[in-house]
């Protein structure tokens, strides 16, 4: 079970980090050097066939949302 723990840390970091983990840091750090880095490969693409390969990605929307809510603090259900 802990390479799947691994493997959606991994996965979770490309979709939510502005710099995602390297496989290096996550071989050594994460998985403290005891599973190989194929099998976190493995388990990673299982992850990704169990969700349909379904992973959302922003919409300009969602961003301009943020941007205005984190840079002019306007929220957007304010009218």
């Amino acid at each position: 079970m802990h390479v799947s723990g691994v493997a959606a840390m991994f996965l979770a970091s490309k979709y939510e980090d502005i710099y995602p983990l390297k496989m290096r840091d996550v071989y050594e750090k994460i998985g403290h050097k005891r599973l190989t880095q194929q099998k976190i490969k493995s388990m990673e693409l299982e992850l990704l066939k169990v969700i349909d390969y379904k992973v959302q990605a922003p919409t300009t929307l969602e961003f301009l949302k943020t941007y205005l809510k984190s840079v002019i603090g306007l929220d957007s259900n304010s009218k």
